[in-house]
């Protein structure tokens, strides 16, 4: 079912299992089944590496006695973690949970060691802590392993289910943890394991579904949704990009209607297992579609690490800077470019803005040929007789509260000449937004007052039209 050599008996490993955690549980009957995976894939240049967490979120669609639906499964390091239906043991319905861990063996996975021999066959995994309730357990003959029960974990058809794993180095190993929730109960911790070999980064995964007895027609189906992996610090977010599904024949019992479901916001888009199946993996492309804001639950990740108290409350507002910082810089990531408008003429008023901002503070900067304009600071700006000719720019800063990004519209083309004539103006301070140094008559005017701090435009209509605002008659109207 695992789609490798060595996790070729992994039907033959649950009916074990079963009776080594439950010693009532016997039955002739529990043969393999035809199993369905699914198997997700990373973005190019990830090399199949999701960082520390995992999270995963299915659904039981149709359940037959004796099924199993693996929420995560995975190679690197290999465990696995879901829920079983196990209603042959009393005729009742009876739902459980489990988690496993292999054994990770220095040369071959031995499948066909027993789970008493376990100790001189490879690098063993050990149970750390398990949760309330939680019963441990071993297993083998596919491998070898521990794993866990969750009997209390009283699953139905209709559930929404999530799994959330954990993976941190220790000294010579790394430790795995892992919590569950259904619906929007409380997420529970379910156990720790220790492997005795280093890894620093869990793979993409798998999903699947198995009957291993019973009734093997039956259909049994789930929807496993979203998926994503995170790091500890989320300086890295993994959406996985597309899955492929691939039916494994442990035995010769086929069920042809035998159906694993991936589903997307717009409804299923994958399915494998019908009236003849998809023996070979096949790679179905598909964004996956996660809302960007999503993050694994502060909540999901308190409960993997089993923290309660004072590390709780800790843990939680490091989580909430880092949560704050990656999602305002995703944000970031997605603003658009800005859009400007006006027409580029001496008079006219010119605009911009970002388009569908959703959050953020911003502050504007009007640049003439590039350099900065003194003052012009706001979102709207007023072309001046000293704009005549020159290439017109604006940055757009959007601010947040852990940073920034700068984004620069320029507008096409030149800024023109009044087309009109002249213009008469009501008084000096419209006249100077538009000619910001005065009108004057000619060249040869000279100011009575004396200096003058800007140089005023020459444009004899213009004066003549506002000469009435010359107060001292000296051929210059409105200089300042």
């Amino acid at each position: 079912m695992l789609g490798r050599p060595k996790f070729q008996a992994l039907s033959f490993f649950i009916v074990l299992a079963l009776s080594l955690a439950i010693p009532s549980a016997g039955r002739a009957d529990l043969t393999a089944a035809t199993a369905i995976n699914f198997f997700w894939d990373t973005p190019a240049g990830k090399q199949n590496k999701v960082g520390t967490w995992l999270i995963r979120e299915a659904e039981i669609t149709a359940v037959g006695d004796a099924s199993y639906f693996a929420i995560i499964g995975n190679w690197t390091p290999p465990f696995y973690i879901g829920v079983q239906e196990l209603s042959y043991r009393t005729g009742k319905a009876e739902r459980v949970a489990l988690f496993s861990a292999w054994d990770t063996y220095t040369d071959n996975y031995c499948t066909t060691c027993s789970p008493e021999s376990r100790s001189d066959k490879g690098s063993l995994t050990r149970i750390k802590e398990l949760g309330t309730g939680v019963v441990p357990g071993v297993f083998g003959y596919e491998g070898t392993g521990v794993n866990s029960w969750m009997n209390d974990f009283t699953w139905s058809v209709g559930d929404r289910i999530r799994a959330v794993i954990n993976l941190r180095p220790v000294t010579n190993g790394t430790e795995i943890s892992a919590a569950l929730q259904k619906n929007e109960e409380p997420w529970r911790y379910f156990a720790t394991y220790v492997y005795s070999k280093s890894y620093s980064s869990l793979e993409s995964g798998y999903s699947f579904i198995e009957d291993f007895g019973g009734r093997p027609y039956t259909v049994r189906s789930a929807e496993f949704r979203s998926s994503w992996g995170e790091s500890e610090r989320l300086d890295e977010i993994v959406r996985l990009t597309r899955v492929g599904g691939q039916r494994n024949e442990t035995t010769s019992q086929i069920n042809p209607n035998h159906r694993i479901e991936q589903r997307s916001k717009s409804g299923i888009w994958g399915e494998v297992g019908n009236t003849s199946g998809d023996v070979n993996r096949i790679w179905r492309s598909h964004s996956v579609e996660i809302d960007e804001s999503s993050l694994i639950p502060i909540e999901a990740r308190i409960a993997a690490l089993n923290l309660t108290g004072t590390k709780a409350s800790e843990y939680k507002a490091q989580y909430q800077n880092d949560a704050t910082r990656i999602l305002e810089l995703r944000s970031l990531e997605k603003i658009q470019t800005p859009k400007g408008s006006g027409v580029l003429r001496i008079g006219e008023t010119l605009s911009v803005e970002i388009p569908k901002l959703e959050s953020g503070i911003l502050s504007y900067q009007w640049r003439r040929n590039g350099e900065q304009i003194q003052g012009a600071t706001n979102p709207r700006y007023l072309l001046k007789s000293e704009d005549l000719g020159a290439f017109i720019q604006v940055a757009v800063t959007v601010n947040l509260s852990v940073s920034a990004r700068t984004l620069v519209f320029d507008f096409p083309g030149f800024v023109e000449k009044i087309t009109q004539e002249a213009t008469k103006f009501k008084n000096c301070a419209a006249l100077n937004k538009v000619y910001s140094g005065g009108v004057a008559k000619s060249s040869s005017s000279v100011n009575k007052g004396g200096k003058i701090k800007q140089k005023p435009t020459v444009n004899a209509k213009v004066y003549d039209l506002n000469k009435s605002l010359d107060r001292d008659k000296d051929g210059l109207a409105c200089e300042r």
